[in-house]
């Protein structure tokens, strides 16, 4: 947002300075299910700050209240609260056509409508590790789907900026095993077949995430399905839009011979500034006279040539 002055022949007409927008970037990592008591996750390497609320029944709603940080920038952290949603589906068909412990872009995947029980625990045998599966596995055609829900901040507007890795990890692994899965919905999408558990960056980082198991396509496959999603991350993005402020007086002179004016404001050090001017409030854009002016904590003041009856300016802090 520009900070703003404003003259019509000699009338002069102060108005207030905006301040820039004040933006806070946060990246929320490895939400896990954590057995069936708890769950851990960090906010920028902090497990501090927040508070986790998780829901029971076939789907699972984490709802995620974090006060960690100060959005608006008076000494005060804010509270935003949002759900984190888990759902599982049964029916699904996906194809990575991999027959070899390698990743592929050309998978396929059409998501099912069954709804189905979310694990948190998954069990076979006397092995057992904390993941969210379906049926406590990831068998073939069967798809978690995790979204972010119900977004509220205590100020400024927020953006989901898509999920962008998980972790999945594998129960017991038979000899010869080769799990497998295929992220999102459609063509041309990431697959991989893996043997021992690891992280997957998300490049596309998307608003819903669809994880659907499919096996290595090879023999022998001794049901190479006991593995789960371990835990997801994502981002967010706070902008709160600041409101004018007022930074002192602002002067227009008219300089000798009447046909430049002087235009000065006070600065503030460590900032830059630029000048614009236009002939009509109503219409037509901006144009720029200087730019790149350094602020030293004392005024600063450009002369510029008035060419027309009406002249507009405004002066603001770059960003």
């Amino acid at each position: 947002m520009k900070k703003k002055l404003w003259m019509a022949g000699m009338a002069v007409l102060v108005a207030g300075v905006a301040q820039a927008n004040i933006v806070t970037v946060l990246d929320f990592n490895r939400l896990n299910p954590w057995g069936l008591t708890g769950n851990t996750l960090d906010v920028g390497g902090s497990e501090s700050g927040f508070t986790i609320a998780r829901s029971v029944g076939d789907s699972r709603l984490y709802t995620i209240t974090y006060t960690g940080a100060d959005f608006d920038g008076d000494s005060m952290n804010d509270t935003l609260t949002f759900g984190v949603r888990v759902d599982a589906v049964t029916g699904s068909t996906a194809n990575h056509a991999l027959a070899a412990y390698v990743t592929t872009n050309g998978a396929t995947a059409s998501i099912g409508s069954t709804i189905a029980n979310v694990d948190l625990r998954l069990v076979n045998g006397t092995n057992s590790v904390d993941a969210w599966g379906v049926g406590e596995q990831m068998n073939d055609g069967t798809t978690l789907i995790y979204s972010v829900t119900n977004i509220s901040s205590s100020v400024g507007i927020v953006e989901f900026n898509g999920f962008d890795q998980f972790s999945y990890a594998e129960v017991v692994n038979p000899a010869g095993t080769g799990h497998g899965f295929v992220v999102g919905s459609g063509s041309n999408l990431f697959g991989r077949v893996w043997g021992t558990g690891s992280s997957q960056s998300l490049g596309d980082t998307p608003s819903t995430l669809h994880i659907t198991g499919d096996r290595m396509n090879s023999t022998p496959l001794n049901t190479p399905t006991y593995w789960g999603v371990r835990d997801v991350s994502w981002g967010m993005t706070v902008t709160v839009i600041t409101e004018p402020a007022t930074i002192g007086s602002m002067a227009i002179a008219v300089a000798p011979g009447g046909t430049n004016v002087v235009l000065s404001w006070p600065t503030v050090s460590n900032q830059t500034y630029g000048v614009q001017a236009k002939s009509n409030l109503l219409d037509g854009s901006w144009s720029s006279i200087i730019t790149n002016i350094a602020g030293t904590g004392s005024a600063a003041s450009v002369t510029n040539a008035v060419s027309t009856d009406a002249e507009f300016y405004q002066a603001y802090v770059e960003e």
